[in-house]
């Protein structure tokens, strides 16, 4: 109980997430997920927040590429990455 709190506790504490890629690739559901869940989900990716259900060790697998997306929510923080890998090798050049 007390992981869950924790989670509860980042999500409300972190707030709409600010989706700093372009979103041209991302379907109006998948942006208003990211920007509910944004917080939330870059926790579960950084290790700031320890996986507590099946689903969320699956969005990390999904998040690392380790296992293909098979929800929108493992979908739309995919989308997110990629975008925003694009995004840095653009940068780079």
């Amino acid at each position: 109980m007390i992981e869950r709190e924790r989670h509860l506790n980042y999500i409300e504490r972190h707030g709409r997430f600010v989706i700093d890629c372009k979103t041209d690739a991302l379907t109006p559901e998948e942006i208003i997920i990211l920007e509910k869940w944004g917080y939330w989900m870059e926790g579960l990716f950084k290790k700031e927040l320890a996986p507590i259900t099946k689903k969320q060790a699956e969005f990390i697998r999904v998040a690392k590429r380790e296992m293909e997306p098979e929800t929108i929510y493992q979908t739309a923080w995919r989308k997110y990455l990629e975008q925003k890998e694009r995004e840095s090798k653009r940068e780079d050049i």
